[in-house]
């Protein structure tokens, strides 16, 4: 008997075939995935193998409280019985020994009742009273109490339910939600003079970092953007992302040095002095890039040669803050790192993210050594900015946004008056309390001369 055709059909060649195309697709991908578990978020994992050691590292010396400079009240401790044995026959010795604690002496709500005499002016015609001490006429909370406020939500950013709890919890004090709100409202329309002054000065300022981040205002996607100095910081809260606010904010033309990120309202909105692009924000893009197409990828390569390039020209930066080179070197060396950066501007490489790369590089010529130039006062990141508009990303987790004008022009005011304060080493809560207690308003209770 014949044997029977065992040859295969021509449906089982085209599945070993797309058998043979998917394995070899498979490890491609599970060569990537391994890559990939390299980074989490795009951050670095932890290295395997022992963690470090909790607490500071060797030689690191260890802070220690101060002792306090003044006491207030001594309280002097003797014993009648011993307190392990409990026997009285003790006798004193020549040793006396002194313990320093610090602790709060909470307050308790005092309710002041202001007598005023009358008087009669003849020049005037009319009645004329006085004002006591911390006296706010016609409201029934004293400033201290809405200083506090106002600390707690624009310093501490706690919400208004959580400073209701606080005032009664801690002080014995009952106010409501709505209460907290005119508190607020009360001390910005106060200070809407300061906040005015401020806004004139940080255009004055030789250099200035700027920011934004999301604020979602009565459902609606708004934006808090962040002005600052090294001594000024205002915060302004706009429905708009677009050069129209930078120019709100500063003007047109700025006579200094502007530190920003990349966004491109920055760029023609408004003219500066001079320009510095955060490398912070440029190093992170080249890490997902480099994230995304592993070696030996072309995009990879170029990633990792522009990486080493700044890095090299913030190393040349820290070596001038170290005293290890002088600042005519630096600006020699500023001068070669502007004539190799046209080498990484490839505007017709074949790779898309190399020439979308390019484009910025070669947009953005004279803005990305500046620090070089100037290093006494312009860095080459952005941090300064972005730790400074943290509080307000905080605020916006805590509070979801904001409902109305009115919540976002008290944080314009206050959150800027308090933060300005805070850079210049003035005390936020006294700031508050002058403002709402002093008839003739001072700008260096928040800003040093």
């Amino acid at each position: 008997m014949a044997d029977s055709d065992t040859s295969p059909c021509p449906n089982c060649k085209r599945l070993q075939k797309r058998i043979y195309a998917l394995e070899h697709q498979i490890a491609d991908l599970q060569q990537q995935i391994a890559e990939l578990k390299k980074y989490v978020f795009g951050r670095h994992q932890q290295k395997e193998g022992p963690a470090r050691k909790p607490g500071p590292l060797f030689g690191h010396r260890g802070w220690f409280r101060r002792k306090p400079k003044t006491v207030d009240q001594t309280e002097e401790v003797s014993l009648k019985a011993c307190p392990d044995c409990g026997s009285r026959d003790l006798s004193k010795c020549a040793e006396i020994q002194e313990h320093l604690q610090e602790d709060i002496v909470l307050p308790v709500p005092q309710t002041t009742l202001y007598r005023k005499q009358v008087y009669w002016c003849k020049r005037c015609r009319k009645k004329v009273t006085g004002r006591g001490k911390d006296e706010m006429p016609g409201s029934y909370i004293g400033p201290q109490a809405k200083s506090i406020a106002d600390f707690l939500r624009y310093r501490v950013k706690v919400t208004q339910r959580d400073i209701t709890r606080i005032l009664k919890g801690l002080f014995g004090l009952s106010v409501t939600m709505g209460a907290v709100q005119g508190f607020h409202t009360q001390t910005r329309v106060r200070a809407e003079p300061l906040h005015a002054q401020l806004q004139k000065k940080i255009k004055q300022e030789p250099v200035i970092h700027a920011d934004e981040t999301s604020a979602p205002i009565n459902g609606t996607l708004g934006w808090t953007w962040l002005f600052a100095s090294p001594r000024i910081a205002l915060y302004h809260i706009h429905p708009s992302r677009g050069g129209k606010v930078v120019q709100a904010v500063l003007g047109t033309t700025y006579n200094g040095t502007l530190v920003s990120d990349f966004l491109s309202v920055y760029n023609n909105s408004i003219t500066a002095k001079a320009k510095q692009k955060c490398l912070v924000h440029l190093q992170r893009e080249l890490d997902k890039m480099r994230t995304r197409f592993p070696a030996p990828h072309p995009v990879d390569t170029y990633a990792r040669r522009l990486g080493d390039f700044f890095q090299e020209a913030r190393a040349f930066y820290n070596a001038y803050h170290q005293g290890k080179i002088t600042r005519p070197q630096l600006r020699t060396q500023a001068g070669r790192f502007k004539k190799e950066l046209p080498s990484f501007v490839l505007l017709k490489d074949p790779q898309p993210h190399i020439r979308r790369l390019s484009k910025r590089l070669a947009k953005h010529p004279h803005e990305l050594f500046t620090f070089l130039e100037d290093p006494d006062r312009v860095r080459p990141d952005n941090n300064f900015a972005e730790r400074l508009i943290r509080p307000c990303v905080i605020f916006r987790k805590l509070t979801g946004g904001f409902r109305t004008s009115t919540g976002t022009d008290n944080l314009n005011v206050l959150m800027s008056l308090q933060q300005t304060a805070h850079l210049n080493g003035k005390d936020p809560l006294r700031l508050f309390h002058n403002i709402l207690t002093q008839p003739k308003l001072k700008l260096d209770w928040c800003l040093s001369p």
